[in-house]
Formats: C-alpha cells, structure tokens, sequence
C-alpha cells in the first residue's frame, strides 16, 4: 500500500554509495506527496459535482423545449379541420387501393400468361362420344374449365362465350360421372358450377345407414344397448331427432352390419317391432306436419311404410291414420310394417290418390303427400338414375303431382295443415307443384318448423314463384349429408278453389317473408 515500499531498496542502495537521502527527508517528502493526491482528489470530487448540475440543467433545457415543441404540434393539430382530415384519410385509401390494383393487374398478367388451355373443336367432342371416356382427361377438363367460370373475363380464349364452356362442362361432367345430358343440364341449372361439381361427388358416397325406434315399445336408449351387445356400432343420429340412430360402418344399402353375421333388417330387435330402417331426411316431413295425438290423418302415398308407422308413432297408436297407395304389391309392405311394428290405428286403403277426395271429404286434420317422383335426390343409393331419368321424366311427374297436391288440399280441413315432400331436388317437382296449389287453393305456405335447411327458390330460370315458398325447405347431400329432399308445409284458410281474379289477403301480405 506505501507507494515508496517499491523503492525502498533503491534507497538503500544509495547510501550504500554515500549518495544516499535521510530517512527524515524521505518521511518529509512522504507527506508531501499524500497532501498533493489529496488535494488532487477532492479537486475531481468538485469538478464531478460541477458536470452532474450541467447535465441536469442541460436535461431541463431539452424537456422545456421538447415540451414547446409538442404544444407547437398540438396547436397545429388542433387548427386542421375536420375536412383536412378526412381529405388525408381518403389520399391514403386511394393509394392503397391503387396499390391493390396495380398488383392484382401484375397477377392477373402473370396468370394469363401461365394458363394454357386449347378449346376442343367440334369435330373433336364429336369423335369423344364414339371413344371410351378417358377418365384423366375428363377430370382435367373439368378443372381448367371451372377455373375459367371463375375468372371468365380474365382467362377465356375470346372466341367462345360462356354459355359454351358450360355447355363444354356440362358435357364433360356428364361422361365422367355417367349421366345423361338432360340431367347434367339441369343439375347445372339449379347449381353453380362448382356447387355442382360438388353435388356430383357427393352423389358418388354412401349415405349413412339410419334406423328410428320404435317409441311405443322400447326406448332409444335401451334398443342402442340392446345392439350394441349384437356388436354393431351406432351413434344417435342428430339434436333434431329423438328416435333416430346412425349405423357406423355399415356395408351400404343391404344393411348387413360390419362385425356381425346379422343384417340389420334381420335382428330379433326388428322381427319384434322395435326399430324401422328409415333414411334421415324421410323423418323431415313427418316431424313438419307436427302429428298430435287423437287427430286424423291421411298419408296419400304411403309405401313402403316408414312415413306411415312414424305418424302412427307420434299419434302415440290414437286417432285414424288412413294409409293409402295406388300400388297393390307395395302396400304388401306397409301391411307388414304396421303389424310388425304393433299399430292398430292404422287404415289401409288402395286408391289413385286423385281420387281420395271423391271418397273423403275435408276431414282430416293432418294429410302428408311424399309424392311420387324422379328419386334425383337418391342417386346415391340408386345409380340406375343417372341414365333412366330424363327431363321429360321431370314434367310428367310434375303433373301428376299437381293433381295430387290439389286432392290433398281438399282433403283437408280449413285450419289443418298439408306437408307436402318429394326426394327430388327439381323446382318442376317442388316449388313450381306447390306455387300452382297456391294460385288455385286457399292456402299459405308457413315455416315448417324444422331446424335447419336451405330455403326454397322463388324463382328459377324463367319462372317465378309465390314469395311465401321461400319458407320451404330444401336438403341436398353435399350440405346436409342426406338424401336430396324437399319439404313445404301448407295451412288451408278457406274452402273452395281459388279464382284468377282473387287478390292476396292483407294477412298473406304480412305472411309474405322479407328476402
């Protein structure tokens, strides 16, 4: 620690020679070198001090003049107007916009300039028809041609417009997935090209096989386990439905369930009346028509029965349910259900459907048609459709069920309700039937009172329907994952047939939905 211990044998040394210092000289300067670095520290210690006070006045005089500053700002903010201000914001939307713009102008040219597709000639779709379909070039064509429809401004060729890409989509779509061009035509003119596409595809899987309990003799819950202990795998169908139940991984139409020997159609739980397979979307009209107990009511086209024994169920075995078919053999069927399943409210009758109301007067409270129809909602289950149905198929069944609808009507009690349903996806079948026994009965469509559902068309190609039809509903497998379907429900207001000259009600006016 003493800075003159180093030195200390220098000091010596120096004696030694007779050069050398006193020690009272060495102890003299000593002191003289501790004063000199004590004063020379306390002189930092002030020069410190004296540095800290300028930086914190030199701190101040920054904030005073940021703070200037900022008031400086203020007060210009405070003179711009609101109209400046809204001047600045739309500049900045406009330049980003433009920006936009420009990049979607470079992406487009870039896409353009990409896409490379050839419209096949005449004499080329021509020659297609005699060959074999190939299957890969098909699928391609597809593709290239929705994505043309998606952006047709853009990517078409400037020779063809775009009524013959849909023709050529059309065509295409037709020989891939085998259907005749009446159809496709039609699917296409009900759908958008890709809803379409997605249509066709859904058609091509199986719909989950589904049965409904018997309420009047077991409980869902108890006929679930009573399966399950048969090895097959269920789920409860859906929140809307408190009798159906979904077979997993059965092997399609045929019901033999996956895991045991036993069909499903073939159980002793079956043979004893507790369950009926049914699909999903044939429950929908019987739960529109909201069946209470003690009523009467008329299923016109009942075969094979499943609509049938369900309205029996909700009468809860009470009331009259007259049952009736033009076919004698199918009826066959619905005699067998209604015995199997334990119902003895049950009327059968083997009459044209147009001519119940020569034999029944308005008396029932309740009349259910499912009318007979294309099956264009069932391809799934019967490919055969692709090819046997044609447009004209369409019209003919549409006749036929404007008369039935119309005897279904007159069928009915003023106040009562009529459901009326098919399994086809055409507006010929659907909303064109129930727009005509709007215009020639006094009745008004109303919510059907079902959960869920697309809603009906009020216009389609060249026709326009009754505003209140868009309170129908429409189900369609690649949406719902059931059968295509079709359900609307009808309040009979008054007696009679309707004149041309007979004007809405005010009431049908306030009835009308707000689109």
């Amino acid at each position: 620690d003493d800075p003159f211990a180093a030195n200390a044998t220098s000091y010596d040394a120096l004696d030694e020679f007779g050069g050398g210092i006193d020690d009272d000289d060495c102890e003299h300067e000593r002191d003289e070198f501790d004063e000199l670095a004590i004063a020379d520290t306390n002189n930092n210690n002030n020069n410190d001090e004296d540095d800290d006070d300028d930086d914190d006045a030199d701190f101040l005089d920054f904030g005073h003049d940021n703070l200037a500053i900022m008031q400086g700002n203020a007060d210009d903010d405070d003179n711009l107007n609101d109209d400046d201000l809204e001047a600045q914001r739309q500049a900045i939307e406009a330049d980003a916009q433009r920006e936009m713009y420009e990049e979607k102008q470079r992406n487009d040219a870039l896409r353009k300039q990409e896409f490379t597709f050839v419209f096949p000639s005449y004499k080329r779709l021509l020659a297609e028809k005699t060959e074999p379909p190939n299957l890969t070039e098909l699928k391609s064509r597809i593709e290239t041609v929705l994505e043309v429809l998606s952006n047709f401004k853009l990517l078409h060729d400037g020779r063809h417009s775009r009524k013959e890409y849909v023709s050529l989509l059309s065509h295409a779509m037709a020989r891939y997935y085998g259907y005749n061009l009446d159809l496709m035509n039609m699917f296409l003119a009900i759908f958008n090209a890709n809803e379409c596409l997605a249509f066709l595809e859904a058609n091509e899987q199986q719909r989950p096989l589904t049965i409904r309990t018997n309420t009047l003799k077991c409980r869902r819950r108890d006929l679930a386990k009573l399966l399950i202990d048969r090895g097959v795998n269920l789920d409860p169908l859906a929140t809307w439905s408190k009798s159906g139940l979904k077979i997993n991984g059965s092997g399609g139409s045929s019901g033999t369930q996956v895991g045991t020997a036993i069909p499903i159609g073939a159980t002793p739980e079956y043979l004893a009346g507790y369950y009926m397979i049914q699909s999903a979307a044939s429950l929908l009209p019987t739960l529109a028509l909201n069946i209470k107990p003690g009523q009467k009511v008329l299923d016109m086209c009942c075969a094979p029965g499943g609509k049938t024994t369900h309205c029996a169920q909700l009468m809860q075995d009470s009331g009259v349910l007259v049952a009736n078919d033009v076919n004698h053999e199918r009826l066959k069927a619905v005699y067998g259900n209604v015995h199997r399943m334990g119902f003895k409210n049950v009327v059968m009758c083997n009459l044209d459907g147009r001519q119940l109301g020569d034999h029944f007067g308005a008396i029932f409270d309740r009349v259910l048609l499912d009318a007979p129809c294309s099956c264009l909602g069932v391809i799934a289950r019967d490919p055969s459709i692709k090819l046997s149905k044609k447009f004209n198929d369409v019209v003919t069944m549409s006749a036929v069920q404007k008369e039935l609808i119309l005897t279904a009507i007159d069928c009915c009690k003023v106040g009562g309700y009529v459901v009326y349903s098919t399994c086809s996806i055409s507006p010929y079948e659907n909303e064109s039937v129930v727009n005509h026994a709007v215009e020639k009965r006094y009745v008004k469509v109303v919510e059907t009172g079902l959960p869920f559902g697309e809603r009906g068309f009020t216009k389609f190609k060249h026709m326009r329907f009754h505003q209140s039809i868009h309170q129908s509903r429409r189900y369609y497998p690649h949406i719902h994952n059931l059968d295509g379907f079709y359900v609307a429900k009808l309040l009979k207001c008054d007696k009679g047939k309707r004149d041309h000259s007979d004007r809405m009600t005010e009431q049908e006016k306030d009835d009308k939905p707000k689109l």
